[in-house]
């Protein structure tokens, strides 16, 4: 049982640990980007970015995007 707890609580610890971003284009120039750990995260907000996407394909030939 104390197995099961010890890793519980290092999969709890390395879950909140993990680092993630979300990006919203909102229009054709609004980008909003939140970004970081879990309970601390940064919000930034920028209307003046230029964005493009390329497309390319991967080394099996599958379709691959670049923002």
């Amino acid at each position: 049982m104390g197995y099961f707890w010890l890793v519980g609580i290092f999969a709890l610890i390395w879950s909140l640990n993990q680092e993630t971003s979300v990006v919203r284009i909102a229009s054709n120039r609004s980008i909003h980007v939140e970004r970081g750990k879990a309970f601390r995260r940064q919000r930034l907000w920028t209307d003046h970015a230029r964005v493009w996407i390329d497309e390319t394909t991967d080394s099996e030939g599958d379709p691959y995007f670049k923002l």
